[in-house]
C-alpha cells in the first residue's frame, strides 16, 4: 500500500441498533513515518475526507486493537488471523497489545520534556499537540504553553505579540 504499513480487517459480523448484520466493511489501520495532510492521503487512497481520520495518539495500539474489537466484548469478535497486514508478525503482537499506561510522573516528565523541545524548537506545536492532546483542554491558551516553555529553565525568548519562540 504505497509504501506504508498497514493492518485491515474486513467487518462483515457487525450488528446495527435492530441487531441485524450491517453491510460488510473494511477497517484500515495505515503507519506511516511521515505525516501528512489527512486531505492528501484521503486522495492518495482515492477516498472521500470523511473516511479518513488522524489518530488522536501518535501509537497506533488503539486503531489496531479495534481491528478485532477485543476491547469490547459486545460487539462481533473478530480473530488476529482476520487481520491482512504487511506488518512484521511481532510488530502486530506489539501493536495489538493494550498499550501501557505511563505514571502520572512519567507522563509528568515526557510532558517536561517535550516542552524543552517544543522550546528548542527540535519539534511543533502541531507534534507536541499530537503527543499530549489532553494538554489542549488544560492550557488556557497557547501563549500560556509558550510563556510556560520560555522559563529561564530553557533560555528562550518570545514575541510577547505573536506568542512566538525567539
Amino acid at each position: 500500500m504505497l509504501g506504508y504499513k498497514y493492518a485491515m480487517c474486513k467487518h462483515d459480523r457487525d450488528l446495527d441498533e435492530k441487531g441485524e448484520v450491517k453491510k460488510a466493511h473494511w477497517h484500515v489501520v495505515v503507519i506511516s513515518e511521515k505525516r501528512e495532510w489527512q486531505t492528501a492521503f484521503s486522495k492518495r487512497l482515492g477516498l472521500e475526507n470523511r473516511f479518513v481520520q488522524h489518530p488522536l495518539s501518535t501509537e497506533p495500539n488503539g486503531a489496531v486493537r479495534y481491528l478485532t474489537h477485543m476491547d469490547d466484548p459486545d460487539k462481533a469478535q473478530y480473530t488476529r488471523e482476520e487481520i491482512e497486514t504487511n506488518i512484521a508478525a511481532a510488530e502486530l503482537d506489539k501493536l495489538h497489545q493494550k498499550a501501557e499506561k505511563k505514571s502520572k510522573e512519567e507522563e509528568s516528565e515526557t510532558l517536561l520534556e517535550d516542552i524543552e523541545r517544543l522550546a528548542t524548537r527540535s519539534i511543533s506545536y502541531k507534534d507536541f499537540f499530537r503527543a499530549h492532546p489532553a494538554f489542549i483542554y488544560q492550557a488556557n491558551s497557547l501563549l500560556k504553553l509558550v510563556q510556560i516553555a520560555s522559563d529561564v529553565q530553557w533560555n528562550c525568548t518570545i514575541d510577547r505579540e505573536t506568542g512566538e519562540l525567539l
